[in-house]
């Protein structure tokens, strides 16, 4: 995922993902795809980083 454009560390994933929860914007379009979409991609990106990066 990330490291096909970029050499990201974990945290700059980690940070990334929140995006998706700790901002409204982005918590307000993904969820309105579908509910909770928002938590998932701030989920999925932690467990990457945690599993792909660390």
């Amino acid at each position: 995922m990330a490291t096909a454009f970029l050499d990201a560390e974990p945290r700059v994933v980690h940070g990334l993902g929140r995006l998706y929860t700790d901002d409204e914007r982005f918590t307000a379009f993904y969820d309105r795809i579908e509910p909770g979409l928002a938590a998932y991609l701030a989920e999925a990106m932690a467990a990457y980083a945690e599993q792909r990066l660390d």
